[in-house]
């Protein structure tokens, strides 16, 4: 259900690409944080998605199925950064997007827990996700910056389905 999703959610942003123009390279304001709440930064938000309008699947040179792979091995990632970290993700569901240089660096985290998530401090939760962006680097190099749009949960079924 959740690569169905997934795919859907890859589809539509492909689909939108016919409208493509290629987004300004040098945008780095160097206000905006690195880590944030959409909705306590719907400004900000807004203008780093116009900035980071390319999207994982063209970037990963329009193969949903590589695209999927590269976001479901950053999501284990960032589960298992948690881990590591002792902070319990678990239970967490939320909407997240990632703003990635052209060399795959992230320059932004963007997200909002929905209803149905576990309570988590948000303040806790953006000092493990600032942690993270230095942590990782998505092994993805595009000519434009880029950036995914989705929902998460933890713990993830795919990391899950690859241990069994």
């Amino acid at each position: 259900m959740l690569c169905a999703l997934l795919g859907i959610s890859l589809s539509i942003q492909a689909n939108n690409e016919a409208i493509f123009c290629p987004p300004d390279k040098e945008y780095n304001d160097g206000q905006s944080p690195t880590v944030f709440l959409i909705g306590e930064n719907t400004e900000t938000f807004e203008k780093l998605s116009g900035k980071y309008e390319t999207t994982l699947i063209t970037a990963c040179n329009g193969e949903m199925g590589d695209a999927y792979r590269k976001w479901m091995e950053l999501m284990i990632a960032l589960e298992t950064y948690a881990e590591d970290n002792d902070f319990d993700i678990n239970g967490s569901k939320m909407w997240i997007k990632f703003f990635w240089g052209e060399d795959g660096t992230i320059d932004h985290i963007a997200y909002h827990l929905k209803p149905n998530s576990r309570n988590i401090d948000t303040k806790s939760l953006t000092n493990l996700l600032e942690g993270f962006v230095a942590h990782y680097q998505m092994p993805v190099k595009f000519e434009y910056k880029f950036s995914h749009y989705a929902s998460a949960s933890f713990p993830t079924f795919y990391k899950r389905a690859l241990s069994e």
